[in-house]
C-alpha cells in the first residue's frame, strides 16, 4: 500500500512520503516511546525552571472570557487564572546516536473540567539542551497522560503548538531574554508567527492513518532544519477541553521534545503560506477574532471560495507537501487545490468579475458555480496556458495543476460518562499531489484556493459561528544552492513564511511578504508618527470589525490592508533583531513604498536593497546609497516598474 502511494520521481520526495505513512508514522513514534523510556528525569517547579527557562502559563474558564483577553491591546488578562506557582518541569536528554539527542520536557499536570477552557503556556530557551550550532530532526509536541500516553481529540483539543523564533504570549509582556511579546508591540511585524514545528487542532491522523501518532513530525535521518546558536527559540501552546461542562475533571501535561543533531545532515527549510479571508456577508468578526486572523461563517452558509498567492524567491524543490504541515479548520474545510502559476492563469480574475462586495468573500451560487465547477474552470485555463507555453516557447514557467485535497475529518461517537459530544473532529487532510517532480525557479508563483463551507451541516458540537481562516499550506523545502552546497549557508532560511493580505481585485489576495525576510518595525519618520483614532475607527468598521484607535489596529494587522493604509502611519516602532542600528531614510522607503505600491516593509541596517522580479527579469535598487530626499523619487522609479511588469515586490537583501 505505501509503494503504491509513494511513487514520486524523486527518490527523496518518496522517502518523505514513506516515514509520513501510517506505518512509517507508528515506526517513529515507537523509537521515541523507545527513546523516552530511557529518561532520567529532573523534576523541577515551573516557576524555579533550569537551563535559564522561563515558565508562564495561565488559563480562562471559557472562549468567551479568553476572546475577551485578546479584544484590546494590549491583552487583558484580569480573568486569567495563573498557574505557574502550580506546575512541575520535568526534562530529561537521551542520547539516541553519535551527536544526536532528544531533548524531553513535559509541563503540568493541568486540571480541567470541559466547557471549551483556554489553557496558554509559553516556555523561553526551548532549545536549550545544545550550545553549538545544531539541526532540529523531529519535533513531537502534545498533551499525555501522567504516564506519557499520548491524549486524542477529544477530549482535548489542539488550537496550536509552536515551536517558534517569535516570542507570542498573552500573559507576559516580554520573554526572559527581553524578547516583547508579539501582542505588546506597539507595531507588530506584519506576520505574527513564524515557527517551525507544529501542531494544531487537525495534526492527530484518523485511527486508520495513525490517531495520535500524527503529533510526532520527522524528518529522515539525514536532513534536518537548522539552528543557529544566537536564535532564540519559544515554545507557545493553547489548549482547549472540549468536552461538555461540568465534565469529570481530567489531569493532563504537555509534552514537547525535539530531537536535535550537530551531524553533518542536508539542511532544508520550512515553508508555510496562508491567507486572510474576506467577510462572509452579515457576518462580521469581534476585534479578537479579526487579531487571529479569523472571519465568522454561519451554520446556514452557502459555498465559497477564497484563494492566494505567493512567490519563491529563491530556486529549489519541494521534498514534502500537506501531511503534518498544512492546516484547516476542518468543519467548514470543503477542499482545495493548488497549481503552479498567477490567478488569472486558472481563470479566476474572470471569477471574480461577477463576484460581490469588494470586502466579501467570494460566494459561488452568485456566480452560478459549484465547486466542482470552479475546479473543471481552473484545469480548463491550465491546459490551455500551457499549450501556449508548448505552441509558443516564451513562458518562463509552465502552469499546472498540482495537487487537491478534501476535509480532514472523523466521526466520533458520544461518550456520556467522559462528556464527549458525538460528532466530525478534525484530521489531518492529506493532499493527492501529481508525483513528477516539484521544481520552481526564483520568482515562481503558486496559487492556493480554498473552498469554505459547513461539510456536515448537521454536526452542531462545534460553536456557531465558526471562525475560519483559508487552508493554509506548509511544504519541506530544499534550496538549489543548499543542493549545489550543504555547507553554503549564506542565504539559507530555516522558515519561508508567506502572508497573503487581501488587495486587488484580480486576485483575493496579492500582497506577498516574508516574514524570515521583511521583519520588524521601522525607525519613527521626521515629524514623528501621526495617528488619527477616529479614521482608524472608519476605516476597521468597513471590514466590520469595531476598534477603539490607530493601536488597536496596528496590533491586529488592519493597517496592512491597502482600505486601511491611510488609517495608520506605520512609520512607528523600533526595528526587529539584536542591538538594531537605525537609518533614518529606511523609514521614509517603508512609508513610500506603502503609498505607491500598497506593501509594507519593515527594515534593519543589514537590510539594504529591495528586490523586484518576475521569473523574466530582475531589478535592484541599493536604497542606502541614496541621499534621503532621493529615496521616495526612487521608490516611485520602482513601483512604476513593478506595476507595468506585474513583478513580485518581495525581497530585501
Amino acid at each position: 500500500m505505501v509503494d503504491a502511494l509513494c511513487n514520486f520521481e524523486s527518490a527523496v520526495q518518496t522517502e518523505f512520503c514513506r516515514l509520513y505513512s501510517p506505518e512509517g508514522r507508528k515506526a517513529a513514534l515507537a523509537q521515541y516511546i523507545e527513546a523516552k523510556s530511557k529518561c532520567d528525569w529532573k523534576e523541577d517547579s515551573a516557576k524555579d525552571a533550569p537551563h535559564n527557562m522561563s515558565v508562564r502559563a495561565a488559563a480562562w474558564s471559557n472562549s468567551s472570557s479568553y476572546e475577551h483577553a485578546l479584544s484590546v491591546s494590549p491583552p487583558d488578562t484580569s480573568q486569567a487564572n495563573e498557574l505557574t506557582q502550580k506546575l512541575q518541569l520535568h526534562t530529561c536528554r537521551v542520547d539516541v546516536a553519535d551527536a544526536t539527542h532528544w531533548q524531553v520536557m513535559r509541563l503540568g499536570p493541568f486540571v480541567t473540567n470541559g466547557g471549551w477552557d483556554w489553557i496558554e503556556t509559553n516556555i523561553d530557551n526551548a532549545l536549550y539542551s545544545e550550545s553549538r550550532d545544531a539541526f532540529v530532526t523531529a519535533a513531537l509536541m502534545a498533551p499525555v497522560f501522567a504516564n506519557g500516553t499520548l491524549i486524542g481529540y477529544p477530549p482535548l483539543h489542539v488550537h496550536h503548538m509552536h515551536l517558534t523564533q517569535t516570542y507570542q504570549s498573552y500573559v507576559q509582556a516580554a520573554s526572559k531574554n527581553g524578547a516583547t511579546s508579539l501582542f505588546y508591540q506597539a507595531t507588530p511585524p506584519f506576520i505574527v508567527d513564524e515557527y517551525t514545528f507544529h501542531m494544531h487542532g487537525d495534526s492527530p491522523c484518523t485511527e486508520d492513518d495513525g490517531g495520535t501518532a500524527c503529533y510526532l513530525m520527522p524528518l529522515p535521518s539525514e536532513y534536518g532544519i537548522r539552528f543557529p546558536t544566537e536564535d532564540s527559540m519559544y515554545f507557545n501552546a493553547e489548549i482547549n477541553d472540549v468536552r461538555r461542562p461540568q465534565s469529570p475533571a481530567l489531569e493532563w501535561w504537555l509534552e514537547f521534545s525535539i530531537k536535535i543533531s550537530t551531524a553533518d545532515l542536508i539542511p532544508v527549510s520550512k515553508l508555510f503560506a496562508s491567507g486572510v479571508i474576506g467577510r462572509y456577508p452579515g457576518l462580521s468578526a469581534t476585534a479578537a477574532q479579526a487579531r487571529q486572523g479569523l472571519v465568522m461563517l454561519p451554520g446556514d452558509m452557502r459555498d465559497a471560495m477564497a484563494f492566494y498567492s505567493f512567490p519563491m524567491h529563491q530556486a529549489g524543490q519541494f521534498l514534502h507537501l500537506g501531511t503534518g504541515l498544512s492546516h484547516a479548520h476542518q468543519a467548514y474545510n470543503k477542499g482545495y487545490i493548488i497549481f503552479t502559476g498567477r490567478p488569472a492563469d486558472g481563470g479566476l480574475h474572470a471569477l471574480l468579475s461577477a463576484g460581490g462586495a469588494a470586502d466579501e468573500m467570494v460566494i459561488l451560487d452568485r456566480l452560478n458555480l459549484t465547486i466542482q465547477g470552479v475546479v473543471s474552470h481552473v484545469r480548463r485555463h491550465l491546459t490551455r496556458q500551457a499549450e501556449k507555453c508548448a505552441a509558443f516557447g516564451n513562458c518562463s514557467y509552465v502552469p499546472r495543476y498540482r495537487c487537491h485535497g478534501g476535509p480532514g475529518l472523523e466521526f466520533v461517537d458520544e461518550d456520556v460518562r467522559a462528556g464527549i459530544d458525538a460528532g466530525y473532529y478534525d484530521r489531518m487532510a492529506s493532499p493527492m499531489c501529481a508525483t513528477s517532480q516539484w521544481s520552481y525557479r526564483a520568482g515562481e508563483v503558486f496559487t492556493v484556493v480554498s473552498f469554505l463551507g459547513r461539510v456536515f451541516p448537521n454536526d452542531t458540537h462545534y460553536p456557531l459561528p465558526y471562525g475560519m481562516h483559508p487552508f493554509s499550506f506548509g511544504a519541506i523545502v530544499i534550496d538549489d544552492h543548499v543542493l549545489k552546497d550543504r555547507h553554503d549557508l549564506s542565504v539559507y532560511q530555516q522558515n519561508y513564511r508567506y502572508h497573503c493580505m487581501k488587495n486587488e481585485p484580480e486576485t483575493t489576495f496579492n500582497t506577498w511578504t516574508d516574514q524570515t525576510i521583511l521583519r520588524g518595525g521601522g525607525e519613527a519618520a521626521a515629524g514623528g508618527c501621526i495617528d488619527d483614532d477616529a479614521l482608524a475607527a472608519e476605516r476597521a468598521s468597513a471590514y466590520g470589525v469595531s476598534i477603539g484607535g490607530c493601536a488597536e489596529g496596528k496590533s491586529m494587522g488592519l493597517c496592512q490592508f491597502p482600505e486601511g493604509r491611510e488609517m495608520c502611519p506605520l512609520t512607528c516602532g523600533t526595528c526587529g533583531g539584536p542591538k538594531p542600528q537605525h537609518v533614518p531614510q529606511l523609514a521614509a522607503v517603508g512609508a513610500a513604498l506603502l503609498m505607491v505600491v500598497g506593501c509594507w516593509v519593515g527594515f534593519c541596517a543589514r537590510k539594504r536593497r529591495i528586490t523586484a522580479f518576475d521569473p523574466a527579469r530582475t531589478t535592484t535598487q541599493d536604497f542606502l546609497s541614496l541621499p534621503r530626499a532621493e529615496v521616495e523619487t526612487a521608490v516611485a522609479e520602482l513601483a512604476v516598474q513593478v506595476k507595468e511588469h506585474e513583478m513580485l515586490l518581495t525581497r530585501v537583501a
